[in-house]
């Protein structure tokens, strides 16, 4: 499938060409142009998909003015700027304004062509999104139909055993139009019953057997396209049709009645709602009855049925489509409103105090000063706290969260921890608890991401217990059976807080998800640190959990980490 074009506008000839060169060499179409007049004029007569414009170009129009003008021409086009001015505030205008994306210079080459990836990718799933919600309409009108709890992957084997029972058919098979290509019949099910005993009561048919899909259609390649041609032939018609040895006979004629017919076979179309959903094939061979016109009628009824059950089933797969991109524009809109309020608190201290030491008509003596740029410093550090904590997030949805686990002393970390946190808030009543040092195993760790989990742990346990905190950091040992026969040690940060509802339970280890009551919705955060301490102990292979008696009772954090087998070192050494 060729990839997008690109519209690059930069009045910068070096710049503009050398992204030109990059896009081009990923396979891109790209035209290079110099100005945002030159883009508008293009697009009137030239469609594309992506235009990526400088921000500022001097002598012509900015990079915004230029968006706006091509998205009049071009609605659907996906517009990302370039500029060389970090700002926030830039950034927030410019997604009110109708930019999707947003690369800050000087980017590298991996970084832009990521930026132009995410963003084409993020945009065709809101056009999908909105084609999708026509399918709510749709729904409604089957909604009488849903009710059935069968499984959707077993309905078309459901619908062609029902057929065959009822037709007492030796072989069908089950075609359904393929999501990717359209008009193509592809197998869904296959069903073959087993001839009878010579001296088995012939009236008690045995039942169908399902060879797996893929071994028939590796072994039966002529047979399968011969299916694929009946199946395409009914749906053409939109009618059922019977073949006798290969030749089809007209329904309702004498034809139909053969006494010496090798093959039998009717060919049913499967429709719902005018839509082409698949077919149905059906067989009888040797001296077994042909099918009568009431069986043709049963399986056209079977057939009428079993396609309502699967286009429902694909179009409630469709509406989760649709109710998961509803539930990420949501999350989207809540991380933007999160990601300005978060970044804004910081900001205002920052710009506050610099205009302050900036004003020309006071003279500030050395301790103000110095005092002053502290504050901007301790800012700052929560600006940068902030952007780790998201790229952090984002790498382990992504799957590529790095660790670097070996044989490490836990309880090691855990004094690096505790001395940490004395350290950086004295007023905490810390207290640490672990079994004697010679009866603890080697765990097998990260060490810099463990303390990164019971920094997060215990920040959070002194951020939510409004005075007095006292913080238990405790130690111990689980039996061998737990998980997989792997034996585990437990991390227990216990604290004195505000305590948790069984609501803040379930969801307290989703990412942006904060407790919203008394004292929490006084706390400084973002509601990722839970997120990334799950991330982490989830990739050494262990899992997270809390525990709380209620309101005001105080919380526990647990966490696993397996232990490490030191025997081939132990023999080493």
């Amino acid at each position: 499938m060729p990839k997008e074009t690109i519209v690059v506008v930069d009045d910068e000839p070096a710049a503009r060409t050398a992204v030109a060169r990059l896009l081009q060499e990923r396979g891109y179409t790209v035209h290079a142009l110099t100005g945002g007049q030159e883009a508008i004029d293009f697009a009137n007569t030239t469609p594309f998909d992506v235009l990526l414009t400088d921000f500022r170009m001097p002598g012509g129009l900015d990079g915004l003015t230029t968006v706006r003008a091509v998205r009049r021409i071009i609605p659907q086009v996906v517009a990302i700027i370039m500029t060389g001015h970090s700002s926030i505030d830039l950034a927030i205008e410019s997604l009110k304004l109708g930019v999707h994306g947003f690369v800050v210079k000087p980017f590298t080459a991996f970084e832009l062509i990521r930026n132009i990836e995410q963003t084409i990718a993020q945009q065709t799933l809101s056009r999908e999104n909105i084609k999708m919600r026509a399918l709510v309409d749709v729904f409604s009108t089957t909604e009488a139909l849903l009710s059935a709890n069968t499984d959707a992957a077993r309905l078309p084997r459901l619908t062609l055993e029902l057929a065959m029972d009822r037709v007492s058919a030796r072989q069908a098979g089950l075609l359904l139009l393929s999501g990717d290509q359209e008009n193509q019949l592809e197998l869904a099910v296959i069903a073959q019953r087993a001839a009878a005993e010579e001296d088995s009561d012939t009236n008690n048919l045995l039942p169908p057997y399902f060879p797996p899909v893929e071994l028939f259609i590796r072994s039966n390649s002529v047979q399968l396209e011969h299916l694929r041609q009946l199946g395409q032939q009914v749906l053409d018609s939109n009618s059922t049709k019977l073949f006798i040895d290969g030749k089809e006979v007209a329904l309702g004629s004498s034809s139909m009645v053969s006494t010496h017919s090798q093959v039998t076979q009717v060919a049913v179309p499967l429709m719902a709602q005018g839509r082409k959903v698949g077919a149905l094939v059906m067989e009888k061979t040797g001296a077994e009855e042909n099918f009568t016109e009431v069986d043709l009628q049963i399986a056209a009824i079977l057939a009428s049925q079993g396609a309502i059950a699967i286009d429902n089933s694909r179009l409630m797969h469709r509406l989760a489509q649709v109710e998961a991109l509803h539930q990420a524009d949501r999350l989207r809109s809540e991380f933007v409103a999160m990601v300005s309020h978060e970044l804004r608190t910081p900001l205002t201290s920052i710009k506050g105090y610099a205009t302050t030491l900036l004003r020309p008509d006071v003279q500030w003596n050395n301790q103000t000063g110095t005092e002053y740029l502290s504050i901007i410093s301790e800012e700052c550090d929560k600006l940068m706290q902030l952007i780790d904590n998201i790229l952090e997030v984002s790498r382990i949805e992504a799957g590529a969260l790095r660790i670097y686990p070996e044989p490490i002393q836990i309880y090691e970390v855990l004094d690096r921890a505790a001395t940490e946190t004395r350290r950086r808030s004295p007023e905490v009543n810390l207290e640490v608890k672990y079994p004697p040092v010679n009866e603890i195993p080697y765990v097998q760790g990260d060490s810099q991401r463990i303390i990164q989990v019971l920094r997060n742990l215990i920040q959070n346990a002194i951020k939510y217990t409004p005075q007095d905190p006292h913080i238990l950091l405790e130690l111990s040992l689980m039996p061998v059976n737990q998980v997989n026969d792997q034996e585990m040690v437990q991390i227990k940060v216990q604290d004195n807080g505000i305590g948790l509802t069984q609501e803040n339970k379930d969801r307290i280890f989703e990412r942006f998800y904060r407790v919203d009551t008394g004292s929490a919705r006084r706390t400084e955060g973002t509601g990722l640190g839970l997120a990334i301490c799950r991330g982490i102990v989830e990739a050494h292979g262990g899992r997270i959990w809390v525990e709380s008696a209620g309101r005001g009772k105080g919380s526990a954090f647990y966490f696993t980490l397996p232990v490490a087998d030191i025997s081939n070192q132990i023999e080493l050494d």
